[in-house]
C-alpha cells in the first residue's frame, strides 16, 4: 500500500568549521555563513553538562591572583579581571583577543590593555602563507554589517603608533590558519542531543505520552486532500492539540471497508533505553571537554561526593595538568610580552595561583 503525504526529515548536523574566502571581502569567514561564533554561544545554553564543562575550565584557569599582584591593566579592570574575560573567549570560542590603547603622547608606551569579545572580530585575508602582517575587522554584529562601517585594527606592532591594534589569542590547531576551533568541536553534536533528549522528555510529560496510534482510512480516492487535511486537523484537536501534531499517523487507503482502522504502534525501546543514551552522550561531552570527571562539575558518583573524596582530587589534579596548565600557558605566553609594555620599569608578571584538590 502507498501512503501518501509523510515526511521523514533528514537530521541536520553540525558541520565542521570552515574558513571560507571571497574576493570581495577582506577579511575570512568565520563558518560557512559567517556567524560559527554565534553559533558556539547559542551551544552554550543547549545543554547544562556542556555548560557546567566550559565554566569549570574557565574557573580552574582563571585560578587566584593575591591582591598584591592583581596590578591594574585600564583604568577599570584588574589583570584578573581581564583574564577571566579572555578565559572566557578562549573556552568558548578557541580564540580571544585584546585592544592595545596607547597613551596620548604613543611614544610614552601603552595606557591600558581591553578585552574585545571575539565574536566580533573577523580576521584579515593574508597576501601570502607567511606574511606577519596581521589585520582585523570588527563589527557589532555580523549577520547585518555593512563593510563600510567595519573597524580596521592590525595586528601588535610597538614601532607603530597609527594603527589601532589587537592581541589575538588563540590555541592553534592543524587545518586551521585563520580561527582556531573549540576545544569541544567534536562533540557540538553530542551536546544537541543533550538539549533534545531534554525537550523529548518535557514534551511527553507535558503533552501526556507518546505517539502512540496510526489511524488508517480505507477510503482512498474517495477523499479529496482538503478533506484528508480536515480529518487530520480535527483528530489532531481532538486528541494531541495544536502544539503536538506528530503524535498520531494518519493515512488514507484504497478498501472496500469504510471502517476507519485503529492501530496500535508499539516501541522497540526498553524502559532504561533513554537513560542509558542520556549517561553515554553525558560521559562523551566530558571527554569532549576534557574533564576528567563529573565529580568536577558537581554530577555525584554511585556513593555521592563524601564517598568520592579521593576520585575528586585525583580528578582535580589530573584535570589541572592535562587541561587547565596548558590553556594557561598557552594565553599567558601569548599575554605576557604586551604586559609587560604597560610599565617596562616595573615587574608586570602575572602571577597565578592554582587552588589544587587534595
Amino acid at each position: 500500500m502507498k501512503v501518501e503525504g509523510l515526511n521523514f526529515a533528514s537530521v541536520d548536523s553540525i558541520k565542521r568549521m570552515e574558513e571560507k574566502t571571497y574576493s570581495s571581502k577582506p577579511y575570512v569567514y568565520w563558518g560557512v555563513d559567517n556567524l560559527f561564533p554565534e553559533q558556539l554561544l547559542e551551544t552554550l545554553n543547549l545543554s547544562a553538562t556542556h555548560s557546567a564543562c566550559v565554566q569549570a575550565r574557565v574557573d580552574y584557569c582563571t585560578g587566584t591572583i593575591l591582591p598584591e599582584n592583581d596590578f591594574k591593566v585600564n583604568k577599570n579592570q584588574t589583570i584578573s579581571q581581564l583574564l577571566h574575560l579572555i578565559y572566557q573567549d578562549i573556552n568558548i570560542m578557541g580564540n580571544a583577543a585584546v585592544e592595545i590603547i596607547y597613551k596620548k603622547d604613543r611614544t610614552q608606551g601603552i595606557a591600558g590593555l581591553y578585552h574585545i569579545p571575539v565574536q566580533n572580530l573577523r580576521m584579515g585575508k593574508l597576501e601570502n602563507y607567511d606574511d606577519e602582517d596581521r589585520y582585523y575587522y570588527y563589527a557589532d554584529d555580523w549577520s547585518k554589517q555593512r563593510q563600510s562601517t567595519l573597524i580596521k585594527y592590525t595586528g601588535v606592532d610597538p614601532s607603530s603608533y597609527e594603527s589601532r591594534q589587537i592581541l589575538w589569542i588563540y590555541n592553534g590547531q592543524p587545518g586551521t590558519r585563520y580561527y582556531s576551533p573549540p576545544y569541544y568541536m567534536s562533540v557540538l553534536n553530542n551536546i544537541r542531543l543533550d538539549h533534545q533528549i531534554g525537550l523529548f522528555h518535557l514534551s511527553n510529560i507535558t503533552r501526556n505520552g507518546l505517539a502512540g496510534l496510526w489511524i488508517n482510512f480505507p477510503t482512498g480516492t474517495q477523499v479529496s486532500a482538503e478533506e484528508q487535511s480536515n480529518i487530520l486537523r480535527k483528530i489532531e484537536d481532538r486528541f494531541v492539540g495544536a502544539e503536538n501534531g506528530g503524535r498520531i499517523m494518519v493515512s488514507f487507503s484504497q478498501g472496500s471497508d469504510e471502517k476507519p482502522e485503529i492501530t496500535q504502534l508499539s516501541t522497540s525501546t526498553h524502559d532504561n533505553y533513554y537513560t542509558e543514551i542520556f549517561e553515554l552522550n553525558q560521559r562523551t561531552i566530558l571527554a569532549g571537554n576534557k574533564v576528567s570527571s563529573g565529580l568536577l562539575i558537581g554530577l555525584p558518583g554511585a556513593a555521592g561526593f563524601s564517598a568520592n573524596a579521593d576520585e575528586l582530587a585525583v580528578a582535580s589534579n589530573h584535570f589541572l595538568q592535562t587541561t587547565i596548565i596548558p590553556i594557561q600557558e598557552q594565553v599567558l605566553s601569548q599575554l605576557q610580552p604586551v604586559v609587560d609594555m604597560l610599565n617596562p620599569q616595573a615587574d608586570m608578571t602575572i602571577k597565578v595561583e592554582q587552588k589544587v584538590m587534595r
